[in-house]
Parts: C-alpha cells; sequence; structure tokens
C-alpha cells in the first residue's frame, strides 16, 4: 500500500470500529452490520475502546506524512486533532453521565428503535433481537449509573426531574401502544398473514415479560435511588475535576483556543448586539412601549401563537418550502437526500426543546426530518 492507501484504510477501519461499539450510531449512519445489539457500556468495553484509541494513534503515527499528497495530509491533520480530542476527553470519566432530560438508554432505546425499518425478515428479527436485549441494556446503564452516584458524579438532580416520567412513557398500559413497536408498523409485504402474527406475538411477549418488568425495575432504582442521590449544585465545575472537565468540552465543541471566560464575554456581547437589533425592530414593528412591554406583547399576545398543534406542524411546513425554493440563489450544489418535517415523539415531548433537527441517511432510505414540540402550544410563538 502506498501512504494515502494506508491512511484510507485506517479511516476505513475506525469507521467499522466506532459503528461496532456504538450500534445506535450504526443505525443512525444507515451501516446495516451491528442493528441486532446495542452499545456495551460495561467497564470491560470502556477499557477496550481506550486500548482501540491506542492502536489507532499508533497506527496514524506510523504513517509517513510526508509521502501523502496534499489531501491526504488535510484528512490526516484533521483525523489527528479530533484523535487528540478524544485522547483528552479520555481523562474524565465521562462515562458516568450517560443520563440527564435529553439522553440516556430510555431515549437511545425509543429513539434508534423508531429509526429502524421492518420491512423485510432480517430487519424485523433485527427489530425483535434488539427488543430483547434491553433489559440488559438497563442493567448494564443501572450498574454505571449506581457507580458514578457512589464517587458524585452525576448530572445535576433537577435535570433529572422529568426522566422517570419518560421511562413510564414507554409503557402505556396496551403493550400494543408502546412507541418501542412502531418500527413493526410496517412489515415485509411478501410475508403472509400467519408470518406476521408470528412476528407481532414474539414482539409482544418480548415486551411483557421482559422489557417491561426491566423498564419498571429501572423506573424504580431512578426515582428511589439514583435522583435522590445526584448532586444538588448545578456547574460542571462542581464534578471532580470539573474545571479541566469543562475546559476540555469547550476545546471540544467550540474547536477554539478560547478560554470559558472568554466564550461568556462573546455572549454577553451578542446579548448587548441582539437587544440593539431588537430596540430597532420595536420601531419598526410600530410598537409604542418599552423593550420590557414589547418582550411581554410577544410572550403573550393571542395572534402569535397556533391554536393547533396541526397548524403548527403547517406552519414550519410553509416555511420549509419557501427555504427550499431560495437556496439555489445560494447555493451550487444540493443535497439530495429530502426532509420533513415531523411532530416530536409524544414520549418525550414535555422534556424536549422547542425543535431539533434529525439527518437522514441515503443507505437506510430514511428522510432527515425536523421535529417541531406541539406540546403547551402557549410556549411556541410563531416569530
Amino acid at each position: 500500500m502506498s501512504e494515502p492507501e494506508r491512511l484510507r484504510a485506517l479511516f476505513a477501519l475506525q469507521w467499522r470500529q466506532a459503528m461496532q461499539e456504538s450500534p445506535e450510531a450504526a443505525t443512525y449512519n444507515g451501516y446495516p452490520e451491528f442493528h441486532d445489539r446495542w452499545q456495551d457500556l460495561s467497564r470491560e468495553a470502556i477499557q477496550r475502546q481506550r486500548a482501540a484509541r491506542g492502536r489507532t494513534r499508533a497506527a496514524l503515527d506510523g504513517i509517513d506524512v510526508q509521502k501523502l499528497d496534499a489531501d491526504s495530509r488535510w484528512y490526516r491533520d484533521l483525523f489527528d486533532a479530533y484523535l487528540k480530542l478524544d485522547e483528552e476527553g479520555a481523562r474524565f470519566p465521562s462515562e458516568y453521565l450517560l443520563l440527564n432530560q435529553l439522553q440516556g438508554p430510555q431515549q437511545e432505546v425509543a429513539q434508534t428503535l423508531g429509526l429502524m425499518q421492518a420491512t423485510t425478515a432480517r430487519g424485523v428479527e433485527d427489530v425483535l433481537a434488539r427488543l430483547g436485549r434491553i433489559p440488559a441494556l438497563l442493567g448494564e446503564a443501572t450498574a454505571v449509573l449506581r457507580e458514578g452516584a457512589s464517587k458524585g458524579i452525576t448530572p445535576a438532580r433537577i435535570t433529572l426531574r422529568n426522566v422517570p416520567e419518560r421511562v413510564l412513557a414507554l409503557m402505556p398500559e396496551d403493550p400494543a401502544r408502546s412507541p418501542l413497536l412502531n418500527p413493526l408498523s410496517q412489515l415485509p409485504p411478501a410475508a403472509t398473514e400467519a408470518e406476521r402474527a408470528a412476528w407481532r406475538g414474539r414482539a409482544l411477549a418480548t415486551l411483557t415479560n421482559q422489557v417491561y418488568p426491566a423498564f419498571r425495575t429501572f423506573h424504580r432504582f431512578l426515582k428511589d435511588e439514583y435522583i435522590p442521590a445526584a448532586r444538588t449544585n448545578l456547574a460542571c465545575v462542581d464534578l471532580p475535576n470539573g474545571r479541566a472537565l469543562y475546559e476540555q468540552r469547550v476545546r471540544r465543541i467550540t474547536t477554539t483556543g478560547l478560554t470559558p471566560e472568554q466564550i461568556h464575554e462573546v455572549g454577553l456581547s451578542e446579548v448587548a448586539r441582539i437587544r440593539r437589533e431588537l430596540e430597532r425592530l420595536k420601531g419598526e414593528a410600530g410598537f409604542r412601549g418599552s423593550l420590557a412591554e414589547f418582550f411581554v406583547h410577544l410572550r403573550t399576545e393571542p395572534s402569535i401563537f397556533h391554536e393547533t398543534g396541526t397548524a403548527l406542524l403547517a406552519g414550519y411546513r410553509d416555511i420549509s418550502k419557501r427555504i427550499d425554493g431560495g437556496l439555489p440563489r445560494l447555493f451550487g450544489k444540493l443535497p439530495r437526500l429530502p426532509y420533513g418535517v415531523q411532530p416530536i415523539p409524544s414520549y418525550s415531548e414535555r422534556s424536549q426543546t422547542t425543535a431539533y433537527y434529525q439527518p437522514g441517511s441515503l443507505t437506510a432510505g430514511r428522510p432527515g426530518n425536523f421535529h417541531a414540540n406541539t406540546y403547551n402550544l402557549r410556549t411556541r410563538p410563531k416569530w
């Protein structure tokens, strides 16, 4: 192999290893090989990943940079920067922080199953296999969270207040209505009625006899043990070695050398700039009161709220199609993959953000989706 070929081979190996270690990401990216399992959260898995990181570093350092073409050198440098950030992050036990109001095993399970397609026999078996492995995943998560609590490494307690409720939302009284079974709504077209009934029967039996009991145990653990033991302070710097962790997260997320204090100053200057813009807009809107009164108006005027969730989604869809028509004037190349506008799933809407985008996958034949929150419409003004 030439050095550029070795570099590309390393990238391919690293990508496959990343998909193997995070099967949820494999599903998200349309990588088909690991759709029947969940991420291994055990202590052994963490050690395995650290060892793999060291081998990746050794392989990258073994490539002769002088023999790379300009593009390959750029890719190599980018990957090197990514690895350094990853190596920095490995110094902190962030595996204990796997749960908050937006993420955790309860969210990953529902979201990942929601991305799966059971339109082939293999797809159905993958869904059934994943359902059967939920109890083991929750058991591993419980062990990790319990160990983190014993070390004082937990999220702030206030961020966990809605998590038990989200676990219960996955367990409606009628198991057939559980969002965990959503991927089985479209079974293989060529399947016989007997095959469809057998698949649904297996799924319901697994859900009732294995998954529901495991989620009830996890719910009790969160409500009675973990959340009461979670820390009552708020800041990342309140964690053990928290200042260094916070600085590392800032470097990773911003890809800059700015300190947290410098970024805070940027934020303050942006707030001041936006406030000046709002003063100008207030005048353009013909509002004669103070800026504080203008803010009240923007939060309370009935005409700026949608009456129904359907109307809110229609408003977003209208905006989206108007944006689509303007994109060719700004960009010479546009993505082939289309996107849609969907409501945030009901099991997570109460503690979710106003909206988020979920990328699709050409490989999986899945469009991107902009998810809008239709819960509590009086907090979703049209602006």
